[in-house]
């Protein structure tokens, strides 16, 4: 199902045959029965709250953040976090939820130099943010594979700088489940009326990442602006009001490098493939196109105005 489809119900509706009014009728009142009792995604305090139990989630605690920014080199993935340094699950309530935005720097860890540490150190302190407030970081939030240390990504320096042992372990059987799931609804971090998004597009680059240049795979060098998943995440917070950082200058360089979507239409058009490479959007894996669009509509999706349809189609086209 196109849930492009789903913004003109109305136009659906017309191109679709019944067999007689009755049915009309009452297909009708199921979909009105069933949008009216859904919660839209940022005011689902109980879905959220499922989301993070079921994804298994790490809220990393800001006194953790601001710990690994005054350390050289790479951060931990989440399998190397010491107890106490986050949140399992869904975090209290009381703390304020800061959700970031970023592109990876390299094949195997976002930020190999830690530049990206001291980033959102600065971003939290601007924000306002107290120790005992919780952050969603998808490289520490998230279980990773094994693939530091992997032929060709040998990275010494991570084990170096994390105290960790050679060969890591990658996920399990329970956690690939747990993560499958937190890609396919991630969108609900990036919408919820808790939740404060962090926009960090700058990238240090590969003269800050240690050892020699080949020990942490490819350097990821495209714009955060022409990156799949950023600009999801971009798009989700930008249509909800949740960045909380949009004045910084390096994120209004993101807002005005491009015409941001304001429904699923416009984020199709946005995400084409056939795009020129200036303005294309890339993604590592093919399959995600698909993923992020109906995420974009599940929590932009406005269902009042997906209700505001006739109760009959203005014809009935019999078989």
């Amino acid at each position: 199902m196109d849930p492009a489809r789903l913004y003109d119900v109305a136009k659906l509706f017309n191109s679709v045959r019944f067999t007689g009014n009755a049915d009309v009728s009452r297909v009708i009142r199921m979909i009105r029965e069933h949008f009216d009792a859904m919660p839209a995604a940022p005011e689902d305090a109980v879905g959220f709250a499922r989301y993070c139990e079921e994804a298994g989630l790490a809220w990393i605690l800001v006194a953790t953040i601001r710990d690994l920014a005054t350390r050289p080199g790479p951060f931990p993935r989440r399998q190397e976090l010491p107890h106490g340094a986050y949140i399992l699950s869904s975090p209290p309530a009381s703390c304020r939820k800061f959700v970031v935005s970023h592109g990876l720097e390299s094949e195997v860890h976002p930020s190999p130099g830690g530049g990206k540490m001291r980033q959102l150190a600065h971003a939290l302190y601007a924000a306002g943010a107290l120790d005992t407030d919780v952050v969603f970081f998808d490289f520490m939030s998230n279980t990773q594979e094994a693939k530091i240390g992997a032929a060709g990504k040998a990275a010494p320096e991570y084990f170096r700088y994390n105290g960790a042992q050679a060969p890591l372990a990658g996920r399990t059987v329970a956690e690939r489940r747990a993560f499958d799931y937190a890609m396919w609804d991630m969108g609900r971090l990036y919408s919820f009326r808790e939740c404060c998004v962090l926009v960090l597009p700058t990238l240090d680059g590969g003269s800050t990442f240690p050892g020699d240049a080949g020990d942490w795979g490819f350097e990821n060098t495209r714009p955060y602006e022409k990156r799949g998943w950023c600009c999801s995440e971009f798009a989700i917070a930008l249509a909800n009001k949740r960045i909380v950082n949009l004045g910084d200058p390096a994120v209004q360089s993101v807002l005005h490098s491009r015409r941001w979507p304001k429904s699923v239409v416009e984020y199709a058009d946005m995400m084409d493939e056939s795009l020129p490479d200036e303005t294309r959007i890339e993604f590592t894996h093919k399959g995600d196109r698909a993923v992020v669009k109906y995420n974009f509509f599940k929590m932009t999706m406005n269902k009042h105005s997906l209700l505001n349809f006739p109760n009959r189609p203005r014809r009935l086209r019999p078989f």
